[in-house]
């Protein structure tokens, strides 16, 4: 089984949760099934395609495209290989051996969103995502509903794109761009701590992503 990171397993993130999952299923099927994973940015297409195909020469019956933005590379290789299996998390296309899977975190964010409204004192809240695809829409959303419903709407929330979705330098930039816009609870849908690293540093709430950021 091949795995397709967006970074390095180092942040306490949305890479490391997946990395986490990986060794736990080859320690449950130790001697049965092998894993591999390859880093490389979602947004580029033509290595994306390269590191499929390096897996499937390896042997690889099953490749996970753990980000969005390896769902175009995936159906294109998988449309290809007819043979082999994939996985696109929070993809949006798929095929006959194409999934798409992704956990309902719109749940959690929902919850956030109503956590968010009843800590902010400047009555403005803001939202650091990666890309405008359905995946982020829809927590966003969430988010929104959670924080509207614990202010009956008289709370503003603050959207900004990164463009990224792993970029410390960048996601400094965006956070403390909303910050200092008011804001006093940030949430975040990017992978690094740098989003909460910033927020306290200036004393703020910050919401973390798919694992404890604390």
């Amino acid at each position: 089984v091949g795995y397709l990171y967006i970074s390095e397993v180092t942040e306490r993130g949305w890479v490391l949760a997946h990395n986490q999952g990986r060794n736990f299923m080859q320690a449950q099927f130790r001697g049965i099934v092998e894993t591999s994973y390859a880093i490389v940015p979602d947004t580029d297409h033509k290595t994306t395609k390269q590191k499929i195909q390096d897996f499937i020469a390896a042997g690889c019956q099953l490749i996970i495209g753990t980000s969005s933005g390896y769902n175009a590379p995936i159906i294109e290789l998988a449309g290809l290989n007819p043979s082999i299996n994939f996985v696109s998390i929070g993809g949006v296309v798929s095929a006959s051996n194409v999934a798409i899977a992704m956990a309902r975190i719109e749940h959690s964010r929902y919850l956030a969103g109503l956590l968010a409204g009843f800590v902010t004192k400047t009555r403005k809240v803001c939202y650091l995502a990666p890309f405008g695809n359905p995946e982020v829409y829809r927590d966003l959303n969430a988010f929104m509903i959670g924080v509207d419903e614990a202010t009956s709407n008289s709370v503003t929330v603050e959207l900004k794109f990164s463009q990224t979705s792993s970029d410390p330098a960048v996601e400094n930039w965006g956070a403390s761009l909303l910050l200092d816009n008011g804001c006093d609870v940030i949430a975040t849908h990017q992978d690094s701590l740098i989003v909460p690293q910033t927020a306290k540093r200036r004393n703020k709430y910050s919401v973390g992503y798919c694992y404890d950021m604390s």
